[in-house]
Parts: structure tokens; C-alpha cells; sequence
């Protein structure tokens, strides 16, 4: 096997030991400064080689014989490739030698870079620098870089050496250390409850041991991502669950102190903000008071509970469907359309007042369907399987009738429609349908025609499941709008 040639992998996230924090803030701080270089560099240079006219040629016209080795050319005469801001990391390097290792300086090079080539392909409008108030991570390139682990002991340079945590009795890290090999390590840093914790990520080559048995491959689950639901479907089970649902609800709470945070800014920076109350352009000098800075780690604690209570939740609700079935089909979503607004203005005809332009922003930040995706398609590549997608452009499950054939477009209030003069919900008879796509030809990257006659032989016992699941909503109380 080649060196460099991509292997399967996965995290095992051990706790350091580490009581005098001096040394370890250091580091930290003098690799988020190299990040905040090398991502300045990447600013300024980008601008130059899109001032350039022959790049902006290049990229206009796509119709350019060698198009890309030309960018790519126009790319290393302006010093924007990725291995040159390896070289500027390393510059920087060397007022550290004695702290910092190389590899660290280059992934921070690397991470400054692909930040900044989001701008470049339109990806995102701006980029973040690393303050002293977020919570970061570094990590090596290799098992042989300055930051490593050996022998329960994590290393940082020749000098330094923290005791790394095993907990007594976890099966899952035991087998894990014993059975894989590193490939490298990853050092992060989280406040948690307003104290500074230190995590060491282990990337160890392989798979990670067993948890939970898998179901068959045999049976195939449809599923339908909603903005905030995730409808279930194959021969042996259909449900509609609810994403995250037991996630607290703090956005109420977050409102609050995000507005005293803002009042107690403009009391404690009067000379910044015009007699209207907007903020002053340019350059700004800003002064936080105490109470500032503890509505802020509050604010902070709030978010990082969230987070952390939707991961879990979407790992435990993975985790259940892969042990029904490991054949699992779901439609291809864009979810960053989904966040956009709308351009077209309309009016609401029954009030005449303009309807909103805003869309699923703030339902997808609540429940994170795509990180949900994500985890899904990330324990299947651990079985050397993968989340199979569908042909979009040919296939709209929630607009097929598998009993005609025809596609009917419904508005989003539309739950519930019949098909044969049966109600079907809308978003598990999508489910449905997607379960029972198949691949045209032998070309086809995706599945992307119905199997109809599957579709008519499998739709009555569908029904009988539809109704138990149904019916267990209505007891429960739970996704009222989403069955009604």
C-alpha cells in the first residue's frame, strides 16, 4: 500500500491530565497566531490573483484548452497553493522553534488555506480568525510528529509530557488502543462550565470495535430528511421520527442574554454607535466589562450543551436504523438552499401583507438534518458500506403516484393526500417511494427510476404499518402538524 494512499479510520477521544495549564496555553495561542498569518497571507494573495485578467479569463471562459493547469500556474506565480503557505507557516516557525513542532505549523498553514479557498468558489463571504476566546484544536500529520501519543503519555515536543486519562472499565478505548494503530493525534480545547478541559483524539487506522450488531443488508429502509423530521421506511418497520427532540429549549434564554450582552456593550462603549443607535464604521477600539464577559461564557455554556445534546442524539437515532437494516437509500438534499432566502417577493392573499422571505435557516440550526446525514453515512463506511442517494433531477418521491405513475407538485402544507383512495403521509409514502428506487442502467451512479411493481405489491402491507405508526403519533401527542 502506497504511504499516502487514503485509508479508513475513526476518533477515540481520551482526556489529558493536565494540571499546570501555562506551557499548554502557550502552544495554543502561538499556533492560533501562525493560523492567523497564514490566513492574512491567503487573503492578500487571493486578491492579487483575482485582480489578475488573464485568471479572470480563466475563470469566465471554461471553454479554454488546459483551463485548470493554467489557474493552477496563475495560482503558484501569486504564491496561492496550499505547499507554499506550508513554507510561510514554516518562516513563522522559527521564532518558536523550542514550542512548536513543523507538522503543527503546516495543518494550521492547511486549515488557513481551505478556509480562504471558500472564498474563492463562493462558499462562504468571509473568513474567521482564531481569538483568544475560542476554543480550538491542533493537531500533527503524522505518529512521528512533535505532538504524539505512546505508551498512555501524550508528548509535545522532546520537553513535555501529560498523562492521558483511560477510564476504568471502558471496553470500547481498551480495544481500541490494543487493536488499531495511530495515525495521528489531535490535541482540542473546550471550555466546559466555565473551565478549560484538554481532549486528546487518537485517529487510529481501521474500524472501531463493535457497539451494537447490524441489521441485514437484505432489507432496505427508504428514508425522507426533512427540515426537522426523518421518515423511516422499509418491509418491517415505518415511523416518523422527530430530529432531536429532546434538546432543550434554550433559544428563549440565549435571546435574553444575548440583549443584556448588547446593552451592557453600548453602556460600556458609548463613543462607538452614531445617535441612532448604529455602529460606527471602521476601525473600533471596544471595552467589556466584567459583567459582559460572564453573560458571554454563559451565552457560550449554552450553546456548547445544545450542541453537544444534538450530536448525541442524532448518533443514538443512527445507531437504531442501522441495526434494522445497513441498506439505506435517502433523496440527494441541498440544505444550504434551504438556508437562503427567498428572492421572489409575494403577497399573502389573504391578508395582503408580504410574506416572509426567510425559509428553513433556523429550523436546520435546531435540528442539523445534514449532520444527521453525516454520522449516518460515516458508521456505514465503517462496514464498507455507504448512504445511497438518489438521482434527484429524475426522481421527486413526495411528487410520485406509484399507482399512475404521474408526478403531482404539492405544497408544503400538504401532509396527507390519498393514492388509491387511501391517505398516505406525505412524508412516509415519500420514504416509501424512495425505498423501492433502482438503478436504469449499468451506467447509472445513482438509483434514479421507481420500481413500480414493487411499489404496487409492497404498498398494502405499507399501509398496515402506516396506520400503527399513525396511530402511536396520535397517542403520543407528538408531530401533531405532521399527520394532520
Amino acid at each position: 500500500m502506497h504511504r499516502y494512499e487514503t485509508t479508513r479510520s475513526f476518533v477515540l477521544t481520551l482526556e489529558a491530565d493536565i494540571k499546570d495549564c501555562e506551557f499548554i496555553e502557550k502552544y495554543f495561542r502561538i499556533l492560533d497566531q501562525i493560523y492567523n498569518g497564514c490566513l492574512d497571507t491567503a487573503l492578500k494573495r487571493l486578491h492579487r490573483l483575482q485582480m489578475d485578467p488573464e485568471y479572470q479569463m480563466l475563470v469566465k471562459n471554461k471553454s479554454v484548452p488546459g483551463r485548470n493547469k493554467k489557474i493552477h500556474q496563475k495560482q503558484i506565480e501569486y504564491g496561492y497553493t496550499e505547499y507554499q503557505f506550508h513554507e510561510k507557516a514554516a518562516e513563522m516557525k522559527h521564532h518558536f522553534s523550542d514550542t512548536v513542532g513543523i507538522d503543527e505549523c503546516q495543518k494550521q498553514a492547511t486549515k488557513a488555506f481551505r478556509a480562504v479557498e471558500k472564498i474563492r468558489f463562493h462558499e462562504a463571504d468571509r473568513v474567521r480568525h482564531h481569538s483568544v476566546y475560542d476554543d480550538t484544536s491542533v493537531e500533527g500529520k503524522s505518529k512521528n510528529s512533535a505532538l504524539n501519543y505512546r505508551n498512555g503519555l501524550l508528548y509535545i515536543g522532546r520537553k513535555h509530557k501529560y498523562e492521558v486519562t483511560v477510564k476504568p472499565g471502558d471496553a470500547y478505548a481498551e480495544e481500541a488502543l490494543r487493536s488499531s494503530r495511530l495515525k495521528y493525534v489531535r490535541l482540542t480545547r473546550k471550555t466546559i462550565r466555565g473551565k478549560t478541559r484538554y481532549f486528546v483524539q487518537l485517529v487510529l487506522r481501521g474500524i472501531p470495535p463493535k457497539k451494537h450488531e447490524y441489521g441485514s443488508e437484505e432489507t432496505v429502509t427508504g428514508l425522507d430528511i426533512g427540515v426537522s423530521t426523518v421518515a423511516e421506511v422499509s418491509s418491517e418497520h415505518v415511523q416518523l421520527h422527530a430530529l432531536a427532540p429532546e434538546i432543550p429549549e434554550t433559544d428563549a434564554e440565549i435571546r435574553r442574554i444575548s440583549r443584556a450582552m448588547d446593552r451592557s456593550r453600548r453602556a460600556s462603549n458609548p463613543s462607538n454607535y452614531k445617535d441612532d443607535g448604529s455602529i460606527l464604521r471602521g476601525k473600533l477600539k471596544w471595552k467589556y466589562s466584567g459583567r459582559y464577559r460572564k453573560l458571554r461564557a454563559k451565552r457560550r455554556e449554552l450553546y456548547r450543551k445544545r450542541a453537544a445534546s444534538l450530536k448525541e442524539s442524532h448518533e443514538k437515532l443512527a445507531n437504531e436504523m442501522l441495526e434494522r437494516s445497513t441498506c439505506i437509500i435517502c433523496e440527494t438534499m441541498n440544505y444550504r438552499a434551504l438556508q437562503k432566502r427567498s428572492k421572489k417577493t409575494s403577497v399573502n392573499q389573504k391578508n395582503g401583507r408580504y410574506n416572509r422571505k426567510s425559509r428553513f435557516g433556523k429550523a436546520l440550526a435546531n435540528h442539523a438534518p445534514s449532520m444527521f446525514e453525516a454520522i449516518l453515512d460515516r458508521k456505514l463506511h465503517y462496514i464498507g458500506k455507504e448512504l445511497i442517494h438518489t438521482d434527484t433531477s429524475k426522481i421527486c418521491a413526495s411528487q410520485i403516484n406509484h399507482a399512475t405513475g404521474e408526478k403531482v407538485k404539492k405544497d408544503l402544507s400538504v401532509r396527507t393526500f390519498e393514492i388509491e383512495g387511501i391517505m398516505v403521509q406525505r412524508d412516509l409514502y415519500s420514504a416509501f417511494i424512495t425505498g423501492h428506487t433502482a438503478y436504469s442502467s449499468k451506467d447509472s451512479e445513482k438509483p434514479d427510476t421507481v420500481d413500480y411493481e414493487s411499489c404496487a405489491a409492497d404498498f398494502e402491507h405499507y399501509i398496515v404499518l402506516q396506520k400503527k405508526e399513525l396511530k402511536r403519533l396520535q397517542e403520543t401527542g407528538k408531530l401533531s402538524w405532521y399527520i394532520s
